[in-house]
C-alpha cells in the first residue's frame, strides 16, 4: 500500500512539472516594427525541420507584440505571401544548435515592454523556456545576432532589409 501511493504522488509529480522540451529549437519573428506587412516567422524543430512563413500580421498581433505580449495563439495572418520548409544539413544545424546554447545562457529581455520605435526592425526570439524581444541597435549582444544571422542565412525564403525599414525577400 505504502508504495503505491509513493508511485500514484511520483506519477503526478512528473505529470505536472512543465516542460519546455516540444521538439522545437527555436521560434524567430522578424518585422518592421512600423507595419503588419512583410514580416518573417521562423521555426526549427530539433528534427532540423525549418519552417518558414513570410506575409502580413494581423494588426491585432502586430500591436500585441510590439507592446511585449506574444499571443498565446501565436501569429494570426492577414495574408501570407510565400511559406517554405527545409531540412537543415547535419553540419549547419549543428552550428545553429552551438549558437542556440550561447544564446540561452543569456537572460530574457524584453525592451518592447517600455517602448518600441516605429522605424526600426522588431525582433522575437524564442529559445525553449527564454524570450528576446529587442530592437536591432537596442540590443546588439554578439551571440545573439551571430544566431540571427545564421539563421537568415540559412532560411529558406532570403530574409533582407530595405531602406525604410520594409522587409522583402530576396
Amino acid at each position: 500500500m505504502k508504495k503505491n501511493i509513493i508511485f500514484f504522488f511520483v506519477i503526478i509529480l512528473c505529470g505536472c512539472t512543465k516542460t519546455y522540451d516540444d521538439g522545437i529549437l527555436c521560434k524567430y519573428l522578424y518585422f518592421p516594427t512600423s507595419t503588419n506587412k512583410n514580416c518573417f516567422w521562423v521555426e526549427v524543430k530539433e528534427d532540423r525541420t525549418l519552417k518558414e512563413i513570410f506575409g502580413e500580421m494581423s494588426w491585432d498581433c502586430h500591436d500585441s507584440i510590439s507592446s511585449g505580449k506574444f499571443p498565446k495563439d501565436g501569429i494570426s495572418w492577414e495574408k501570407i505571401h510565400d511559406e517554405d520548409s527545409i531540412i537543415i544539413d547535419a553540419t549547419a544545424f549543428r552550428q545553429l544548435e552551438e549558437l542556440v546554447s550561447e544564446v540561452r545562457k543569456r537572460k530574457s529581455v524584453n525592451y518592447f515592454i517600455q517602448s518600441i520605435s516605429h522605424d526600426g526592425m522588431g525582433n522575437v526570439l524564442f529559445i525553449k523556456d527564454r524570450a528576446y524581444y529587442f530592437e536591432i541597435g537596442i540590443y546588439d549582444d554578439k551571440p545573439t545576432m551571430d544566431f540571427i544571422d545564421k539563421l537568415k542565412e540559412t532560411s529558406p525564403i532570403p530574409i533582407r532589409s530595405s531602406w525604410g525599414s520594409v522587409l522583402q525577400k530576396y
